[in-house]
């Protein structure tokens, strides 16, 4: 069998690597016990009345799930209604997964910044992204 050293031979070899919309990188979760949390930099409100329903890329493993809590961006409290106890968990394995907050479907828009933080559990569950829904 040839080298791929070896003077005067070559060697072709051919592939295929299939990565998911938006699935390059991502925040991966090493514990089936503890939650993984990531918390974004400060977000500036945008002119809307209402937030615009949120969405994350997510690989969620059995028994796992992805929730997030709004927060003010200089003391890190919750949001009135948007704490991580209020949102709906979202466990399933999808590009657009919406997360929402219970009794808060049309939250609205922070009139100062804010952070998101997230909470992925389920041990090789993974965040790949989050974005905002469009309306229309």
């Amino acid at each position: 069998m040839a080298k791929w050293d070896e003077p005067g031979k070559q060697i072709i070899h051919g592939g295929l690597a299939r990565i998911g919309l938006g699935r390059y990188a991502g925040f991966q979760v090493d514990s089936n016990t503890e939650a993984a949390t990531l918390t974004t930099v400060p977000i500036a409100p945008t002119n809307g009345p209402t937030l615009p329903p949120l969405a994350v890329n997510a690989r969620v493993h059995t028994g796992g799930n992805v929730t997030a809590a709004l927060l003010d961006a200089e003391t890190l409290a919750p949001l009135p209604g948007c704490a991580a106890g209020d949102c709906l968990p979202m466990d399933t394995d999808a590009v657009a997964g919406p997360i929402r907050w219970e009794n808060r479907l049309d939250a609205a828009m922070p009139d100062q910044p804010f952070r998101i933080r997230f909470y992925v559990t389920g041990a090789h569950s993974k965040l790949f992204g989050f974005s905002w829904e469009s309306s229309g």
